[in-house]
């Protein structure tokens, strides 16, 4: 049988590179979430820019990033 060989990470085809972040991801994400951190991310329900969802373990919140001043403000959360 032969050994499985290295493939450096830019020779690998997208879909393999995506399916390595992938695992690494969701991992970071979970290990955040057991610190009791949050994950942000941007939701297409939103049309603002500087609005994101972040997600906690019990919940999540939408809250617009002001650029000007780097202040949040809660809008809605989400149980």
């Amino acid at each position: 049988m032969a050994k499985p060989c290295f493939i450096p990470v830019f020779e690998r085809t997208l879909a393999k590179r995506g399916d390595m972040v992938a695992l690494t991801l969701a991992g970071v994400q979970q290990e955040k979430l057991s610190r009791g951190l949050y994950n942000s991310f941007r939701d297409r329900a939103y049309d603002a820019k500087d609005i994101v969802v972040h997600i906690y373990a019990d919940h999540r919140e939408v809250v617009p990033i002001y650029a000007t001043t780097g202040t949040v403000e809660t809008l809605k959360v989400i149980r």
